[in-house]
Order: C-alpha cells, then sequence, then structure tokens
C-alpha cells in the first residue's frame, strides 16, 4: 500500500502503469487530499504527474510473508 498526499498549493493527478498497463489514476487531488493506493502486479511501476509532467520509477516486488 501507498499513501499519496498533496501537500502542494495546486492540483495533482497521479497515473501509475506497469509495462503499457494503467494500474491506478488518483484523479484530480486538491491541495491536502490524500488517498491510498494498493498496486499488485510486480514490475516497474512509473509514477506520473499529469499536471505537473514529473515521473518517478518504483520497482514493485512480492510482500515476504515473514514481514
Amino acid at each position: 500500500m501507498l499513501l499519496v498526499s498533496n501537500t502542494g498549493s495546486s492540483e495533482h493527478r497521479l497515473v501509475g502503469t506497469i509495462d503499457t498497463e494503467q494500474v491506478f489514476d488518483t484523479g484530480t487531488m486538491e491541495p491536502g487530499d490524500e488517498t491510498t493506493i494498493v498496486v499488485v502486479p510486480e514490475g516497474d511501476l512509473k509514477i506520473a504527474d499529469l499536471n505537473s509532467d514529473r515521473e518517478v520509477t518504483v520497482t514493485v516486488t512480492p510482500r515476504n510473508a515473514d514481514t
């Protein structure tokens, strides 16, 4: 799970894709909004902010059952 918070002063909208499959879209988040994202597929998750054109890539791996 990933908690996403808009701590800025403008709108943001995050979209996440693994390979070419979209796995989430937060919709427009106003300042102060937050949401929780659950990502199930493994792979390199590209998270793009459609309002600022910023991107980051996070590697998603299976959770170890012992943790």
